[in-house]
């Protein structure tokens, strides 16, 4: 334990003093916890504050900088990071999924293995990455959120495509009545009063005629 005091370190919480309570440690890809006082609640009361412990849990469990990525982007997350391996002279990595086998660039650093996917991987899905027959990780790719936002055409732009006798309402009048427009179009115009009313007037122009007209 007293080896760790060299490494990395990070104090989570400190008493009053200064000294520390919780301390995080990095090793490797991983990261340690080390408490100086047992959680027992008749020794030490943190594990009573539900607010505080809980939530220090959380982050605890999660915070890990070397995590590796949830998904990768298909056309943008070309470089896939694995953690550094030793691999034989004339071994190889591939990746594999149920349509497709390929195997990619492998750039190996002083800290990790990056592998170059070059494009190959079209289809979103799970792929493995493997060694001969072995699993050595698992990689989830999701097609690219930018294609499915949607562009919409503006009026003067969807009159050019259409025909010049669609007729397009927009939406910036507000004097359209589409409700009435909608009847007319399903019941026809409404000419009866205006047959009704020249009948009239033709009836009454016919009696005065005959009333005044001199043989």
């Amino acid at each position: 334990m007293s080896n760790l005091q060299t490494r990395n370190k990070y104090d989570v919480i400190k008493f009053k003093n200064g000294e520390s309570l919780i301390s995080r440690y990095e090793i490797g890809n991983g990261q340690l916890f080390l408490s100086a006082a047992p959680f027992a609640v008749e020794i030490n009361d943190l594990a009573r504050n539900p607010d505080i412990f809980v939530p220090m849990l959380f982050k605890m469990s999660i915070s890990n900088t070397g995590a590796e990525k949830l998904s990768n982007t298909i056309g943008l997350d070309k470089i896939i990071e694995l953690p550094k391996m030793d691999l034989k002279k004339d071994s190889y990595l591939k990746i594999v999924s149920k349509d497709q086998e390929f195997i990619p660039k492998q750039i190996p650093t002083s800290t990790n293995l990056l592998l170059d996917e070059g494009g190959n991987i079209q289809k979103s899905g799970f792929y493995d990455v493997m060694q001969a027959d072995s699993i050595i990780s698992k990689i989830a790719y999701n097609y690219n959120r930018q294609e499915s936002k949607l562009e919409y055409a503006d009026v003067d732009q969807i009159s050019e495509k259409l025909n010049k006798n669609v007729k397009i309402f927009d939406n910036k009048n507000k004097n359209y009545n589409f409700t009435k427009m909608i009847n007319a179009k399903q019941r026809g115009e409404e000419l009866w009063r205006w047959a009704v009313i020249f009948a009239l007037l033709f009836l009454a122009f016919e009696i005065l005629l005959l009333r005044f007209w001199k043989t």
